[in-house]
Protein backbone atom coordinates (compact mmCIF):
# COMPACT_ATOMS: atom_id res chain seq x y z
CA UNK A 1 0.00 0.00 0.00
CA UNK A 2 1.29 3.45 -0.95
CA UNK A 3 0.11 6.02 1.63
CA UNK A 4 1.76 8.95 -0.18
CA UNK A 5 -0.52 8.88 -3.23
CA UNK A 6 -0.26 6.93 -6.45
CA UNK A 7 0.46 7.61 -10.10
CA UNK A 8 -3.17 8.54 -10.77
CA UNK A 9 -2.78 11.66 -8.67
CA UNK A 10 -4.81 10.67 -5.60
CA UNK A 11 -3.81 12.73 -2.59
CA UNK A 12 -2.88 15.80 -4.65
CA UNK A 13 -4.92 18.86 -5.65
CA UNK A 14 -6.23 19.23 -9.19
CA UNK A 15 -5.00 22.17 -11.34
CA UNK A 16 -8.40 23.86 -10.99
CA UNK A 17 -8.25 23.57 -7.18
CA UNK A 18 -4.75 25.06 -7.17
CA UNK A 19 -5.94 27.85 -9.47
CA UNK A 20 -8.75 28.56 -6.99
CA UNK A 21 -6.18 28.84 -4.19
CA UNK A 22 -4.04 31.25 -6.22
CA UNK A 23 -7.05 33.39 -7.21
CA UNK A 24 -8.36 33.49 -3.66
CA UNK A 25 -4.94 34.47 -2.34
CA UNK A 26 -4.68 37.24 -4.94
CA UNK A 27 -8.05 38.66 -3.83
CA UNK A 28 -7.01 38.57 -0.18
CA UNK A 29 -3.71 40.31 -0.90
CA UNK A 30 -5.46 42.97 -3.01
CA UNK A 31 -7.80 43.65 -0.09
CA UNK A 32 -4.80 43.98 2.20
CA UNK A 33 -3.30 46.65 -0.06
CA UNK A 34 -6.59 48.61 0.05
CA UNK A 35 -6.57 48.56 3.84
CA UNK A 36 -2.88 49.46 3.89
CA UNK A 37 -3.46 52.51 1.72
CA UNK A 38 -6.23 53.67 4.07
CA UNK A 39 -3.91 53.27 7.07
CA UNK A 40 -1.10 55.15 5.34
CA UNK A 41 -3.42 58.01 4.40
CA UNK A 42 -4.60 58.27 8.01
CA UNK A 43 -0.94 58.66 9.00
CA UNK A 44 -0.84 61.84 6.93
CA UNK A 45 0.84 60.65 3.74
CA UNK A 46 -0.63 62.24 0.56
CA UNK A 47 -2.08 59.89 -2.06
CA UNK A 48 0.52 60.77 -4.73
CA UNK A 49 3.34 60.07 -2.27
CA UNK A 50 1.85 56.68 -1.43
CA UNK A 51 1.73 55.90 -5.17
CA UNK A 52 5.39 56.85 -5.58
CA UNK A 53 6.66 54.93 -2.56
CA UNK A 54 4.70 51.81 -3.42
CA UNK A 55 5.87 51.73 -7.04
CA UNK A 56 9.44 52.58 -6.00
CA UNK A 57 9.61 49.60 -3.66
CA UNK A 58 7.92 47.43 -6.29
CA UNK A 59 10.78 48.26 -8.66
CA UNK A 60 13.34 47.31 -6.01
CA UNK A 61 11.59 44.02 -5.25
CA UNK A 62 11.15 42.96 -8.89
CA UNK A 63 14.52 44.15 -10.22
CA UNK A 64 16.41 40.96 -9.19
CA UNK A 65 14.04 38.88 -11.33
CA UNK A 66 14.33 41.21 -14.33
CA UNK A 67 18.09 41.77 -14.29
CA UNK A 68 19.11 38.15 -13.81
CA UNK A 69 22.19 37.11 -15.85
CA UNK A 70 21.19 36.28 -19.39
CA UNK A 71 17.79 37.97 -19.12
CA UNK A 72 16.95 41.02 -21.28
CA UNK A 73 13.45 41.64 -19.92
CA UNK A 74 14.21 45.30 -19.23
CA UNK A 75 14.64 46.06 -22.94
CA UNK A 76 11.62 47.32 -24.87
CA UNK A 77 10.94 48.15 -28.50
CA UNK A 78 8.38 50.87 -27.72
CA UNK A 79 9.52 52.94 -24.70
CA UNK A 80 7.29 55.88 -25.71
CA UNK A 81 4.16 53.75 -25.34
CA UNK A 82 5.29 52.60 -21.90
CA UNK A 83 5.83 56.24 -20.85
CA UNK A 84 2.31 57.20 -21.96
CA UNK A 85 0.88 54.15 -20.19
CA UNK A 86 2.84 55.14 -17.08
CA UNK A 87 1.24 58.60 -17.10
CA UNK A 88 -2.23 57.04 -17.41
CA UNK A 89 -1.44 54.52 -14.68
CA UNK A 90 -0.19 57.29 -12.38
CA UNK A 91 -3.44 59.25 -12.68
CA UNK A 92 -5.44 56.06 -12.14
CA UNK A 93 -3.53 55.02 -9.00
CA UNK A 94 -3.53 58.57 -7.62
CA UNK A 95 -7.32 58.83 -8.01
CA UNK A 96 -7.80 55.32 -6.62
CA UNK A 97 -5.67 55.94 -3.54
CA UNK A 98 -7.47 59.23 -2.93
CA UNK A 99 -10.81 57.38 -3.10
CA UNK A 100 -9.55 54.72 -0.68
CA UNK A 101 -8.44 57.41 1.76
CA UNK A 102 -11.77 59.28 1.61
CA UNK A 103 -14.67 56.94 0.80
CA UNK A 104 -15.92 54.05 2.91
CA UNK A 105 -13.75 51.12 1.83
CA UNK A 106 -16.69 48.98 0.70
CA UNK A 107 -18.01 51.77 -1.52
CA UNK A 108 -14.60 52.46 -3.05
CA UNK A 109 -13.96 48.75 -3.70
CA UNK A 110 -17.39 48.35 -5.29
CA UNK A 111 -16.77 51.22 -7.71
CA UNK A 112 -13.35 49.71 -8.42
CA UNK A 113 -15.05 46.64 -9.86
CA UNK A 114 -16.32 48.75 -12.78
CA UNK A 115 -12.91 48.33 -14.44
CA UNK A 116 -14.23 45.20 -16.18
CA UNK A 117 -17.14 47.21 -17.60
CA UNK A 118 -14.89 50.00 -18.86
CA UNK A 119 -12.57 47.36 -20.33
CA UNK A 120 -15.37 45.93 -22.48
CA UNK A 121 -16.49 49.43 -23.47
CA UNK A 122 -12.93 50.44 -24.35
CA UNK A 123 -12.31 47.27 -26.38
CA UNK A 124 -15.48 48.02 -28.33
CA UNK A 125 -14.30 51.54 -29.17
CA UNK A 126 -10.56 50.83 -29.64
CA UNK A 127 -10.47 47.38 -31.22
CA UNK A 128 -13.90 47.67 -32.88
CA UNK A 129 -15.13 44.55 -31.10
CA UNK A 130 -18.89 43.99 -31.57
CA UNK A 131 -21.11 44.78 -28.58
CA UNK A 132 -24.00 42.35 -29.07
CA UNK A 133 -27.14 42.22 -26.98
CA UNK A 134 -25.58 40.15 -24.17
CA UNK A 135 -22.64 42.53 -23.73
CA UNK A 136 -24.95 45.54 -24.03
CA UNK A 137 -27.35 44.26 -21.38
CA UNK A 138 -24.50 43.45 -18.98
CA UNK A 139 -22.93 46.88 -19.47
CA UNK A 140 -26.26 48.61 -18.87
CA UNK A 141 -26.86 46.63 -15.67
CA UNK A 142 -23.32 47.23 -14.43
CA UNK A 143 -23.35 50.98 -14.99
CA UNK A 144 -26.81 51.15 -13.43
CA UNK A 145 -25.25 49.55 -10.36
CA UNK A 146 -22.48 52.18 -10.39
CA UNK A 147 -25.12 54.90 -10.54
CA UNK A 148 -26.84 53.41 -7.49
CA UNK A 149 -23.56 53.43 -5.55
CA UNK A 150 -22.86 57.03 -6.62
CA UNK A 151 -26.28 58.08 -5.18
CA UNK A 152 -26.93 61.20 -7.26
CA UNK A 153 -29.45 63.43 -5.54
CA UNK A 154 -30.00 66.78 -3.91
CA UNK A 155 -26.64 66.59 -2.14
CA UNK A 156 -24.85 65.74 -5.38
CA UNK A 157 -22.27 63.04 -6.13
CA UNK A 158 -19.19 63.00 -3.91
CA UNK A 159 -15.90 64.06 -5.49
CA UNK A 160 -14.12 60.97 -4.15
CA UNK A 161 -16.71 58.65 -5.75
CA UNK A 162 -16.17 60.31 -9.12
CA UNK A 163 -12.42 59.84 -8.63
CA UNK A 164 -12.94 56.12 -7.97
CA UNK A 165 -15.01 55.73 -11.13
CA UNK A 166 -12.54 57.75 -13.22
CA UNK A 167 -9.71 55.64 -11.83
CA UNK A 168 -11.44 52.47 -13.06
CA UNK A 169 -11.87 53.97 -16.53
CA UNK A 170 -8.21 54.99 -16.73
CA UNK A 171 -7.04 51.60 -15.44
CA UNK A 172 -9.10 49.89 -18.12
CA UNK A 173 -7.34 52.10 -20.69
CA UNK A 174 -4.00 51.06 -19.20
CA UNK A 175 -4.96 47.38 -19.57
CA UNK A 176 -5.97 47.95 -23.19
CA UNK A 177 -2.59 49.56 -23.82
CA UNK A 178 -0.99 46.50 -22.24
CA UNK A 179 -2.79 44.36 -24.80
CA UNK A 180 -1.36 46.57 -27.53
CA UNK A 181 2.13 46.44 -26.01
CA UNK A 182 2.02 42.62 -25.94
CA UNK A 183 2.56 42.72 -29.71
CA UNK A 184 6.05 44.11 -29.08
CA UNK A 185 7.19 43.12 -25.56
CA UNK A 186 6.98 40.14 -23.23
CA UNK A 187 4.65 40.04 -20.23
CA UNK A 188 7.62 40.40 -17.86
CA UNK A 189 8.84 43.49 -19.72
CA UNK A 190 5.39 45.09 -19.59
CA UNK A 191 5.04 44.26 -15.90
CA UNK A 192 8.44 45.75 -15.05
CA UNK A 193 7.99 48.95 -17.06
CA UNK A 194 4.67 49.78 -15.40
CA UNK A 195 6.06 50.80 -11.96
CA UNK A 196 9.23 52.06 -13.67
CA UNK A 197 7.21 54.68 -15.58
CA UNK A 198 4.65 55.38 -12.86
CA UNK A 199 7.21 56.25 -10.17
CA UNK A 200 8.69 59.38 -11.89
CA UNK A 201 5.24 60.79 -12.73
CA UNK A 202 4.06 60.16 -9.17
CA UNK A 203 7.17 61.80 -7.74
CA UNK A 204 6.51 64.97 -9.76
CA UNK A 205 2.98 65.15 -8.35
CA UNK A 206 4.07 64.31 -4.80
CA UNK A 207 7.05 66.69 -4.43
CA UNK A 208 5.09 69.94 -3.80
CA UNK A 209 3.29 68.43 -0.80
CA UNK A 210 5.93 65.93 0.28
CA UNK A 211 5.65 64.61 3.84
CA UNK A 212 8.72 62.90 5.29
CA UNK A 213 7.70 59.25 5.93
CA UNK A 214 8.62 57.59 9.19
CA UNK A 215 10.42 54.26 9.44
CA UNK A 216 7.08 52.55 10.19
CA UNK A 217 5.58 54.10 7.06
CA UNK A 218 8.42 52.77 4.92
CA UNK A 219 8.08 49.32 6.45
CA UNK A 220 4.37 49.22 5.70
CA UNK A 221 5.01 50.49 2.17
CA UNK A 222 7.47 47.66 1.53
CA UNK A 223 4.78 45.27 2.72
CA UNK A 224 2.24 46.85 0.36
CA UNK A 225 4.64 46.56 -2.57
CA UNK A 226 5.32 42.90 -1.75
CA UNK A 227 1.59 42.16 -1.37
CA UNK A 228 0.75 43.85 -4.68
CA UNK A 229 3.53 42.00 -6.50
CA UNK A 230 2.55 38.66 -5.00
CA UNK A 231 -1.12 39.28 -5.84
CA UNK A 232 -0.16 39.90 -9.46
CA UNK A 233 1.89 36.70 -9.50
CA UNK A 234 -0.95 34.67 -7.97
CA UNK A 235 -3.58 35.87 -10.42
CA UNK A 236 -1.27 35.17 -13.38
CA UNK A 237 -0.66 31.65 -12.06
CA UNK A 238 -4.41 31.14 -11.59
CA UNK A 239 -5.19 32.27 -15.15
CA UNK A 240 -2.47 29.99 -16.45
CA UNK A 241 -4.06 26.93 -14.79
CA UNK A 242 -7.80 27.56 -15.31
CA UNK A 243 -10.18 29.60 -17.43
CA UNK A 244 -10.98 33.13 -16.30
CA UNK A 245 -14.66 32.19 -16.01
CA UNK A 246 -13.73 29.74 -13.23
CA UNK A 247 -11.43 32.02 -11.24
CA UNK A 248 -13.33 35.31 -11.72
CA UNK A 249 -15.79 34.74 -8.83
CA UNK A 250 -12.88 34.51 -6.39
CA UNK A 251 -11.64 37.93 -7.52
CA UNK A 252 -14.92 39.40 -6.29
CA UNK A 253 -14.30 38.00 -2.80
CA UNK A 254 -12.02 40.97 -2.20
CA UNK A 255 -15.20 42.97 -1.71
CA UNK A 256 -16.05 40.71 1.22
CA UNK A 257 -12.52 40.86 2.66
CA UNK A 258 -12.39 44.65 2.32
CA UNK A 259 -15.85 45.09 3.83
CA UNK A 260 -14.97 42.87 6.77
CA UNK A 261 -11.68 44.72 7.37
CA UNK A 262 -13.44 48.09 7.11
CA UNK A 263 -15.92 47.04 9.78
CA UNK A 264 -13.35 45.51 12.14
CA UNK A 265 -10.69 48.23 11.81
CA UNK A 266 -12.66 51.39 11.07
CA UNK A 267 -16.21 50.61 12.16
CA UNK A 268 -17.62 51.15 8.66
CA UNK A 269 -20.96 49.57 7.74
CA UNK A 270 -21.82 49.58 3.99
CA UNK A 271 -24.98 51.42 2.96
CA UNK A 272 -27.84 49.49 1.35
CA UNK A 273 -27.13 51.28 -1.94
CA UNK A 274 -23.57 49.92 -1.88
CA UNK A 275 -24.81 46.34 -1.49
CA UNK A 276 -27.42 46.72 -4.25
CA UNK A 277 -25.12 48.50 -6.67
CA UNK A 278 -22.30 46.08 -5.90
CA UNK A 279 -24.49 43.07 -6.73
CA UNK A 280 -25.36 44.60 -10.11
CA UNK A 281 -21.73 45.49 -10.91
CA UNK A 282 -20.34 42.11 -9.89
CA UNK A 283 -23.16 40.22 -11.61
CA UNK A 284 -22.65 42.17 -14.82
CA UNK A 285 -18.87 41.70 -14.75
CA UNK A 286 -19.22 37.98 -14.11
CA UNK A 287 -21.78 37.66 -16.93
CA UNK A 288 -19.35 39.35 -19.32
CA UNK A 289 -16.56 36.93 -18.33
CA UNK A 290 -18.82 33.91 -18.98
CA UNK A 291 -20.00 35.39 -22.28
CA UNK A 292 -16.43 36.02 -23.46
CA UNK A 293 -15.32 32.49 -22.56
CA UNK A 294 -18.26 30.95 -24.44
CA UNK A 295 -17.63 33.18 -27.42
CA UNK A 296 -13.99 32.08 -27.56
CA UNK A 297 -15.02 28.42 -27.25
CA UNK A 298 -17.41 28.76 -30.18
CA UNK A 299 -14.74 30.53 -32.21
Amino acid sequence: MNDGGDATGRGSLSPVAVAFLFAGTAALLASATHVGVRIQSQQGLPSAEIVFLRTFFTILLTAPFVFRPGRMAWRTQVPHLHIVRGAIGTLSMWMWYYALSTLPLAEASTLGQTTALFLVLGATLWFREPVGWARGAALAAGFAGALIVLKPGASGISYAAVMALASSALWALSLLMSKRLSRHDSALTITFWQPLTIAPWALLIALPGWVMPRAADLGLMIGLAAAAGLANYCINRALGMADASLTAPLDYTKLLWTTAAAYLLFGEVPAASTWLGGCLIVGASFAIVIYEQRRKSRA
